[in-house]
């Protein structure tokens, strides 16, 4: 009986020792993507004059909270657009496909209740376009521009070359 307890025992710190590992590496992928988030944030800001000043907080569900002042927060998702297929190093296409973008945008929206119950005065989506090494052949129409915005639920939408710190809104 005392080596059969001995063995659950040992196997359940396994398993305990497993879901902590799982945990860890969960965190830590969070943590990375976080950190990449601010550093885009931070390159928008740089580029959009219209950026608000103000305490900028990270967290999720909208991925950061711009606090201006008491009585005004406006809540930033940043989500990225790829030209390349996620197995695959060669470029989809030098041109953003409308389509692939507004199922994008349409995601997000759907998302965007989950915001609401932050009590935010302004929501905004921030799309960053990944042109990799392929910067220079990029090509995105300002009027398809009009047609995200149209499709969006969010108050302000940018579409954000980070690369070249290009800005389309």
């Amino acid at each position: 009986m005392r080596f059969l307890k001995t063995v659950e025992s040992s196997a359940l710190q396994k398993i305990n020792l497993i879901y902590f590992a799982c945990d860890m590496k969960t965190h830590q992928e969070n943590n990375f993507k976080k950190v990449h988030e601010r550093q885009w944030l931070d390159a928008f800001k740089k580029v959009f004059e219209g950026f608000p000043s103000g305490r900028i907080i990270a967290t999720e569900s909208p991925d950061f909270i711009v606090q201006v002042n008491p009585k005004q927060r406006i809540g930033i998702e940043i989500t990225k657009y790829d030209l390349y297929e996620p197995d695959e190093q060669l470029v989809l296409s030098s041109f953003v496909d409308a389509e692939r973008m507004a199922l994008l945008i349409e995601k997000k929206n759907e998302k965007r209740g989950l915001y609401q119950k932050k009590w935010l005065n302004a929501y905004w989506l921030l799309i960053l376009i990944n042109t990799g090494e392929h910067k220079d052949i990029l090509r995105f129409s300002d009027r398809f521009m009009s047609h995200y915005q149209n499709i969006t639920r969010f108050d302000r939408l940018f579409v954000f070359d980070y690369l070249r710190r290009q800005l389309y809104f």
